[in-house]
């Protein structure tokens, strides 16, 4: 079933709807498979749990032509997207998905139930006067794949509010979401997903999305595998509760939870602000995955890590695992504790069942993190350099800019050591600016370039294996080749952190 959300010119007809497959990959196997190779294709869904059987000949996908005069901006003629005017806006929309029949102007055609997606028009921007609410397997997308679709968030609330209730899965492409503003005191999320149910299971795509200035988060998300793929998380805050200015990522660390996996892969996450983890905030028992990604100046205030806080503010939370390959962490700060790039279970005197939590470094830089003294402006000055607190499992192929707080978990306790080009107390030579290399789409994550000074270009021949697994992807972050050799000697060298290198220095 599929909603063409349309206005004026931009109204979309029945059978012209151009759409995205949605079947991304879940499971542990899922945050190596698609960094080499993103699908990017676009076709019909995998079935998901709860799509029927549908017997005989093929049914054709439903298409609902959306009057969205009163779902746009709101005006002075359009006060809000009423449920009684008889025009199908974007709440009627979402409405009509849930309770999967024709209601508030929304005339399903096709089968309901079958592939169901919502269709947004790129041109103007949507304002919702209310949180819009899903349960169902759902891809909610632009209408032109690779531009975005705007959503204006309501007044002092989320902006999404997903609770499926079945292993379902749903996709949010190609959309750029904005808050009221990340300073507000007000608990308004981008995307708020509790994924707690008798079965889990669920499984929520971000893809090419843009999410920005919300007061208590991008993403905050529970119980679910969230998979972040190609998208930017910038200028949000979270000063409530569990922390996470970009994202919450929480399992309840029962051996269910252990099914759900968090992974970023080819995403910015940037100018975020929180008490606890300036940019992400992870309390999981299970695999988190940080591939061919940025993780850049964020800050927290009063908390453990300044990018990245795991395994801190809850608990009991034991044998997690964050696994960090091709990325750069860098330029994030902390006010109070170490850890301003990265804090793994520092609150062991609080939370004394927080253990074997394990820290993995492949392909990577850490460094320029710091503690920080934050600005009136909100702002932030580093003081003294700050990049991990906590145990290293393994540093392959990476560069730990600063160790002091740092260390290196050896063979005899289950770690991995160095391996390969592991280079420590060094400068990265990072580009401290971010900039627009490139990428998928109207809107590329910015990411930070490699100075033709660095010591991580070239710096080695392969990228080691992780835990035993091949974890290299062929592209960087901007989806560019990777394996550039200056000068050339016939074999390819690679670049360490989130970005190949494509000039010669």
């Amino acid at each position: 079933m599929l909603l063409s959300l349309g206005c004026g010119a931009a109204r979309q007809s029945g059978g012209g709807v151009v759409t995205k497959d949605a079947a991304h990959s879940d499971g542990p196997d899922a945050a190596t498979s698609d960094t080499a190779d993103v699908d990017h294709s676009y076709g019909p869904d995998a079935a998901t749990s709860d799509t029927p059987e549908v017997d005989g000949p093929a049914r054709s996908q439903g298409t609902l032509a959306v009057d969205t005069t009163c779902g746009m901006v709101i005006t002075a003629d359009c006060p809000n997207d009423h449920l009684t005017d008889g025009r199908c806006g974007l709440e009627e929309a979402v409405l009509a998905l849930n309770d999967q029949k024709s209601e508030y102007g929304c005339n399903w055609s096709g089968t309901m139930g079958l592939d169901d997606r919502i269709i947004i028009p790129t041109s103007g921007t949507f304002s919702v006067s209310t949180p819009l609410h899903i349960s169902r397997a759902a891809t909610i997308m632009s209408s032109d794949p690779g531009k975005l679709a705007t959503i204006e968030a309501p007044e002092g609330d989320d902006l999404f509010g997903v609770a499926p209730n079945l292993p379902i899965s749903m996709t949010f492409q190609d959309l750029h979401l904005i808050g009221r503003g990340e300073w507000l005191d007000v608990q308004a999320s981008g995307i708020s997903i509790s994924g707690e149910s008798p079965v889990g299971g669920a499984t929520i795509n971000v893809t090419q999305c843009w999410i920005e200035h919300f007061s208590n988060g991008a993403i905050v998300a529970s119980d679910v595998t969230l998979n972040v793929t190609d998208s930017t998380l910038d200028s949000n805050n979270n000063d409530f509760g569990d922390g996470g200015g970009a994202i919450f990522y929480g399992t309840n660390g029962d051996a269910k939870s252990q099914t759900d996996f968090l992974t970023i892969t080819n995403s910015s996450i940037t100018h975020n602000h929180s008490t606890k983890g300036g940019a992400l905030q992870i309390q999981s028992n299970s695999i988190s995955r940080i591939i061919n990604s940025t993780i850049s100046d964020n800050l927290t205030d009063g908390g453990h890590g300044g990018g990245i806080s795991f395994a801190n503010n809850a608990g009991p939370l034991a044998d997690g695992v964050l696994q960090i390959v091709e990325s750069t962490i860098a330029y994030n700060g902390s006010t109070e504790f170490d850890g301003g790039g990265i804090a793994v279970g520092a609150n062991r005197e609080l939370f004394v069942d927080n253990v074997n939590n394990k820290l993995y470094l492949v392909g990577s830089i850490v460094a320029n993190n710091c503690l920080a003294r934050m600005n009136a402006d909100r702002s932030f000055t580093c003081l003294t350099p700050n990049d991990v607190f906590g145990d290293i499992y393994q540093l392959q192929d990476s560069l730990l800019g600063n160790s002091m707080f740092s260390t290196i978990v050896g063979v005899e306790r289950g770690g991995q050591d160095l391996g390969g080009v592991a280079l420590m107390d060094v400068d990265p030579g990072l580009d401290p600016a971010l900039t627009d290399q490139g990428g998928l789409g109207e809107h590329h994550p910015q990411v930070h370039m490699l100075k033709n000074t660095s010591v991580a270009i070239d710096a080695t021949a392969a990228i080691g294996t992780l835990m035993g697994t091949n974890v290299a992807s062929p592209i960087d972050q901007t989806h560019q080749p990777r394996g550039f050799d200056y000068p050339p000697t016939g074999a390819k060298t690679f670049d360490l952190g989130a970005v190949e290198r494509r000039t010669a220095p």
